[in-house]
């Protein structure tokens, strides 16, 4: 439970951010990568080009060169984000990189994981590390 409010709460947009921002297309991947569309009924498909709107989309995220672009303008504008917005969306990044059923949507968000938490100074955590800190304190005595 503790991991899914954790990927819900990453698809928030940052506050005082412009329409124009990097950060829109890392979260259209993001949502994406989680959520269902409402357009279709189903998760997006790798490679599916068609944007399906301004809140969620995997064409940018499905392209190698593309998506480096994306993250790279991503990391050269961080200093317009606040810090809570990134531990968010960082901790949904390394929840992906290790729970996607999608090898390919794993070693994306991983990377993306990765290099956050290195432009952060930090070390990155092992799933185990992960899966300790956000475990669910003893769901049977719920």
């Amino acid at each position: 439970m503790q991991q899914q409010a954790a990927l819900f709460l990453a698809t928030r947009d940052p506050d005082n951010i412009g329409q124009i921002h990097p950060c829109r297309d890392i979260l259209r991947a993001y949502r994406a990568s989680i959520w269902n569309s409402a357009r279709f009924g189903r998760q997006l498909e790798w490679g599916e080009v068609p944007i399906v709107d301004d809140f969620m989309s995997l064409s940018l995220f499905s392209d190698d060169h593309q998506w480096g672009v994306v993250v790279n303008q991503f990391f050269q504008r961080i200093d317009d984000l606040s810090h809570h917005f990134l531990r968010h969306l960082y901790q949904g990044a390394e929840i992906l990189a290790y729970k996607h059923p999608d090898p390919r949507f794993q070693m994306r968000w991983g990377k993306f994981y990765q290099r956050g938490a290195g432009d952060m100074h930090m070390k990155g955590e092992t799933e185990s590390e992960l899966d300790a800190r956000l475990a669910d304190w003893g769901e049977a005595d719920w």
